[in-house]
């Protein structure tokens, strides 16, 4: 998979067929027409605001960055997630409180909280390694340099990622949202075949 080439771009089973597939780029906008108009779809907006129109408006997905949140949105509200940071903190925040999730960041400690169970895990950086708890019981010890993407100096969602229930690149991908703007390339993929792959899926 590779980002969506500048400019217009056909993809043929093979010399001299018509186009299968038929992707459109330039600055503000990714343009997918296919033989199917189900599956056709336009990625527009720049790093503050990005909307992926499909077939269909039940479909639609935003995703808006304001400030350094950043707030998915769907059709109705079952599915939105909103990302929310300061200094010390990280939140997923989904439809109903049960589906929160909350980690605080010290220098050495970091707090995960899932408010709809209860259940807590503690990270703790000590010397050359991690200490991973639940609920006060110790059930993980490994070498701090294991860590994903290092012992972090600000709240990363990467950091935390395995246990809050999201994807290493579904983190990272939210992670540089907040700090450099949201990027179409995160959303939409494809490869050399002309197969095209979307996740916003991911982001929920």
């Amino acid at each position: 998979m590779q980002r969506v080439p500048q400019g217009t771009t056909n993809f043929r089973s093979g010399p001299g067929t018509p186009p299968e597939l038929q992707t459109r780029r330039d600055e503000s906008e990714i343009q997918v027409d296919s033989l199917y108009p189900q599956h056709d779809f336009r990625l527009h907006g720049d790093t503050e605001s990005v909307r992926l129109d499909r077939f269909g408006p039940s479909f639609d997905v935003s995703f808006k960055r304001q400030q350094q949140n950043i707030v998915v949105d769907r059709p109705g509200t079952q599915q939105d997630l909103t990302v929310r940071r300061d200094e010390h903190a990280v939140t997923l925040d989904r439809p109903g409180v049960h589906n929160d999730v909350s980690a605080h960041f010290d220098e050495n400690r970091i707090d995960i909280r899932h408010f709809g169970t209860g259940r807590g895990v503690t990270l703790e950086r000590r010397g050359e390694s991690v200490l991973v708890s639940e609920s006060g019981f110790l059930v993980e010890s490994f070498p701090a340099k294991m860590f994903p993407g290092g012992w972090p100096a600000e709240p990363s969602l990467l950091a935390v990622s395995e246990y809050i229930g999201i994807s290493e690149r579904t983190a990272d991908s939210l992670d540089r949202w907040a700090q450099n703007g949201i990027d179409k390339d995160d959303i939409v993929r494809v490869d050399r075949q002309g197969q095209v792959y979307t996740f916003e899926h991911e982001y929920q």
